[in-house]
């Protein structure tokens, strides 16, 4: 498991590092594991994110629209769920049974940033710039959601 990774002065959690005199001490963790995000708290932000791209003027929608099976594989859960992208709304989202299902448009993330991504603590170039999100899709597909996210 992964210690807690939270750098901010006011975590109860945060033990610091005994260091020389003049020296810069680092937050270190005190080895407590965060709670993630559940399936269901997921399950909920594909949601939200399909009503999001749902309230995307129409004549975006159209000019961007496609339509690719959708998979989103949440990494620490180890779970997958599937949709339709069809013109330009996110529809049909469930569990997958296979939690290693493939769509045409892939996405990997994990369950607390797919919560912030959709609650726009995250934005979607960050997270992919910084490599929290992985996109698997041809290019123009790629384009074309940025487009109307």
């Amino acid at each position: 498991m992964l210690a807690h990774a939270c750098r901010a002065p006011d975590c109860p959690c945060l033990v610091r590092a005994t260091v020389p005199p003049g020296r810069v001490g680092f937050a270190q963790p005190c080895g407590s594991v965060p709670p993630v995000a559940s399936v269901e708290d997921c399950r909920l932000a594909l949601e939200r994110l399909a009503t999001r791209l749902a309230s995307v003027d129409p004549r975006v929608r159209r000019r961007h629209s496609f339509s690719r099976s959708l998979s989103c594989l949440v990494s620490d859960l180890d779970v997958t769920f599937v949709g339709q992208l069809r013109e330009g709304t996110l529809q049909d989202i469930a569990l997958s049974p296979d939690p290693r299902a493939l769509g045409k448009v892939r996405l990997t993330i994990a369950s607390d940033d797919l919560v912030a991504l959709t609650d726009g603590h995250l934005s979607f170039a960050t997270a992919w710039a910084r490599g929290r999100l992985k996109i698997d899709a041809s290019m123009m597909d790629l384009l074309k959601l940025r487009a109307m996210l």
